[in-house]
């Protein structure tokens, strides 16, 4: 172990088992001064599995990725030891100054900066994040939202990764499985107990690879996300009763309006057995009436 003062370099990082994981993380903090934030879900890794599963789950083909929070650079060495260029994200000053005194590498360039704002405009197909738990979902909207990105790996809280990953009829199906379904093809890589993060948070983290299979319409599935956030606040009800109020306290509208051939389909089903299809024809039906009136 290195004497206090000193920093560790991305070497012995990706060098490191996870006992030795952990000593490293806890003795840069140490060094460093830093207390993590519960708050804003500053849970460092020391899982090797993890890093390693979350490094190789990346595809070769993409010469670029960025990275949605460096941390103490620990994942970041991972994935620049593959031979590739790192983009890779900080918000917080404190933890970039950490990161700056491991990172030495020609193919890592770390930036200080919001990662929510950058996902909105970057051009660089593959994301990586081992997502803040407070920002895991405004992370996977932002990767929705924005065509250039082809594909991203996510850590994120098991129950969230149920959610983006779910099937209609199941009990994490919802308003996110919506749009998750109709824009990417999503798979679950492997789910990692809290004892792999440091400081140990309460829940468990999954991987989930996104690859986008459709891009995203602004109009459509803008439309799809609102009426989302209305309908699936209802979820076990008949799926009739529920479209037909959130037409009319959204947009002045009437089933008869725009429920068109998806009308006798809504009245069979309840809420949480909406598909992403359904909810998708529903916004362009909307959408034409809308233009009508």
């Amino acid at each position: 172990m290195k004497m206090a003062g000193a920093t560790f370099t991305e070497e012995e990082i990706t060098r490191a088992d996870s006992l030795q994981l952990k000593r490293i993380t806890a003795k840069i903090l140490k060094d460093a001064g830093f207390r993590p934030s519960r708050k804003l879900g500053q849970n460092f890794t020391i899982n090797r599995d993890y890093l390693e599963k979350m490094s190789i789950s990346l595809p070769n083909n993409f010469e670029v990725v960025l990275e949605i929070g460096t941390g103490l650079g620990t994942l970041t060495s991972f994935i620049a030891s593959r031979e590739r260029l790192v983009v890779s994200v900080e918000k917080d000053p404190r933890l970039f100054s950490i990161a700056s005194r491991v990172i030495k590498s020609e193919n890592i360039a770390l930036v200080l900066g919001d990662g929510i704002e950058i996902l909105k405009k970057t051009r660089i197909p593959l994301v990586v994040s081992s997502t803040p738990f407070s920002l895991s979902v405004p992370i996977f909207l932002k990767l929705v939202r924005n065509n250039h990105i082809k594909m991203a790996v996510l850590g994120v809280q098991t129950e969230v990764a149920r959610r983006i990953t779910a099937a209609p009829g199941e009990s994490d199906y919802g308003r996110i499985s919506v749009i998750s379904s109709i824009i990417f093809k999503s798979e679950e890589l492997g789910t990692f107990s809290s004892s792999s993060f440091f400081p140990r948070p309460k829940v468990s983290v999954t991987i989930v690879r996104l690859e986008r299979k459709k891009c995203y319409d602004p109009e459509v599935h803008g439309m799809v996300e609102e009426l989302g956030r209305c309908i699936f606040t209802q979820r076990n009800k008949l799926a009739r009763k529920v479209v037909e109020n959130c037409l009319k306290s959204l947009y002045s509208l009437s089933l008869d309006d725009a429920g068109g051939s998806l009308t006798e389909t809504l009245r069979e089903i309840r809420v949480r057995e909406v598909s992403g299809w359904v909810m998708e024809e529903l916004a362009r039906n909307v959408l034409r009436a809308l233009r009508r009136n």
